[in-house]
């Protein structure tokens, strides 16, 4: 299992009220269910769920985090980033 998480630009398909898990820093509910993650190199990500938090303005930044059920493909996204490889000792 692995965790991600960083601001993102959503597609023009995004809607707040559909998507978003917290609004305004309120949980709403769990909406990442009908949420699909796509890479370029590896297509689309069944193993991983989708939570995005945004604030009051459609202006202000959005985070997703990214929650990998499966431990290889967490490593295979992120083994190259300098965090990870100090947390595993890399």
């Amino acid at each position: 299992m692995g965790i991600a998480f960083g601001a993102f630009t959503p597609s023009d398909h995004y809607n707040r009220n559909l998507h978003a898990n917290v609004l305004n820093g309120q949980y709403v509910d769990d909406r990442g269910l009908n949420l699909s993650l796509r890479s370029d190199v590896h297509g689309v990500l069944s193993a991983v769920s989708v939570a995005i938090s945004e604030g009051p303005n459609a202006d202000d930044e959005k985070e997703a985090t990214l929650f990998f059920r499966e431990r290889h493909l967490f490593d295979s996204l992120f083994s190259k980033h300098p965090e990870h490889r100090t947390y595993y000792n890399e």
